[in-house]
């Protein structure tokens, strides 16, 4: 994992966050991960945290249909 990926899991707001999901929000579009790179942060395919950016997108509740 990379040393930023490292420091922005260490961040409040990300540590806060309870889901998976809104980890990967924050990280591909607060910190500017690649969605690869938070993928392999968090330890989850790179298809949770792509659905989840898309249910963030389109103002669902994510984890939800």
């Amino acid at each position: 994992m990379s040393t930023d990926a490292e420091r922005y899991l260490a961040y409040a707001d990300v540590r806060a966050s309870g889901k998976v999901g809104d980890k990967a929000v924050l990280l591909v579009n607060k910190y500017g991960l690649s969605q690869k790179r938070a993928s392999e942060a968090l330890g989850v395919d790179r298809g949770v945290v792509r659905r989840a950016l898309a249910a963030h997108n389109e103002g669902r509740e994510i984890g939800q249909i």
